[in-house]
């Protein structure tokens, strides 16, 4: 696929989620696609596959209320897609909202999704926003001994 075609696919992606459609979020994704989210967030975690994806978008949405995401670039190259904006929510436990940099990195092969991370500015904030204190059993694993 060219980079413009991958590009379209991702904006996709967001335009579906802007619109409710969580079947045309994953429409694209491969099959053994990787999301993978911050481990500190109350959804964080490793989803393979469509099904998990989904299952990860349910989980956001029951944490968060009132989302709006505004992409204001996109780039490509590689097969990769740069996709950097801002999301603005609210959380369902705290009724706090909160506007966070938005900054995903995509891998597309043959036309499907292959992998999606996005890269947090700041998951203290979302988690404060969250009303979320993430246990040290939930990162614990992630650090080592120097």
């Amino acid at each position: 696929m060219s980079e413009s075609e991958n590009l379209k696919i991702v904006a996709a992606v967001y335009e579906s989620f802007r619109a409710g459609d969580l079947a045309g979020v994953v429409k694209n994704y491969a099959p053994g696609a990787i999301t993978r989210d911050a481990i500190s967030l109350p959804y964080g975690g490793i989803y393979t596959g469509p099904d998990e994806a989904l299952g990860k978008v349910s989980k956001m949405l029951e944490v968060w209320k009132d989302i709006d995401v505004k992409i204001e670039a996109m780039t490509s190259g590689d097969g990769h897609v740069i996709a950097y904006g801002s999301w603005t929510a609210t959380g369902t436990k705290t009724n706090l909202r909160v506007t966070l940099p938005l900054l995903e990195v995509w891998r597309l092969e043959d036309g499907k999704v292959v992998f999606v991370e996005p890269v947090y500015a700041d998951t203290f904030l979302a988690n404060k926003a969250l009303g979320h204190e993430p246990a040290e059993a939930d990162y614990a694993h992630a650090l080592t001994p120097a």
